[in-house]
């Protein structure tokens, strides 16, 4: 169960729907609530008035007008406060990203990344967008 045995909210965008539904799964047993978007589009959709998303998972390469670099670039502008893992079987991670998966990632890996970035969005004044940043 995440920190304070808080259930959090956990945006996991991703087009492979067999990669999305392992992950989904993954984060539900360990006790968080995902939302699932299967583009950039569509995940910056369903963020409008979402204060309440704890971090956000995404791939980079995905078909359609924006992709997760898109997304990245967006997303630190409008919610820079919420930290971003990003997951990637063939692109370098973006700018700004809290933690870089590389596509296949170990579900443990997974895990660690988004209770470090759950520890890290519950530290004030912590720099939550550094790919360097570790508890």
């Amino acid at each position: 169960m995440p920190l304070d045995a808080e259930r959090t909210l956990i945006l996991l965008v991703e087009d492979d729907v067999l990669q999305r539904i392992a992950a989904h799964d993954l984060l539900v047993e360990a006790g968080h609530d995902v939302a699932e978007a299967s583009s950039a589009v569509d995940a910056l959709g369903w963020l409008l008035g979402r204060p309440d998303v704890a971090a956000i998972i995404t791939d980079i390469d995905m078909p359609g007008p924006l992709d997760g670099a898109d997304l990245v670039r967006i997303l630190a502008a409008i919610a820079p406060q919420t930290p971003i893992i990003v997951i990637s079987a063939t692109s370098n991670a973006p700018a700004g990203v809290f933690r870089h998966l590389p596509k296949p990632y170990f579900p443990g890996d997974l895990l660690d990344a988004v209770e470090a970035a759950l520890i890290a969005c519950k530290a004030p004044d912590a720099d939550r967008r550094r790919e360097d940043w570790r508890p």
